[in-house]
């Protein structure tokens, strides 16, 4: 999904944490980044994802992470 919504390398491994349940803080603090700066990098992945709440976010991302799943099966 890095390529079809253009997420920067950052922003998929935060999209990530925020799908395993992590808050601003605990991902701030795991990668040794001010609040800040995951807040706006979560702003950015709300924006190319398209949605407006964490809800969808997370919706998305594990659609994303699934469609990646049966792509990767596809070629067994």
């Amino acid at each position: 999904y890095k390529l079809k919504f253009q997420l920067s390398k950052r922003e998929t491994q935060i999209l990530r944490m925020i799908k395993n349940g992590m808050t601003n803080k605990e991902i701030a603090a795991s990668l040794n980044l001010s609040l800040f700066t995951v807040e706006a990098h979560r702003k950015k992945i709300h924006s190319k994802l398209k949605v407006s709440s964490v809800s969808e976010l997370i919706r998305k991302a594990i659609d994303i992470e699934y469609e990646k799943d049966q792509s990767r099966n596809a070629g067994i």
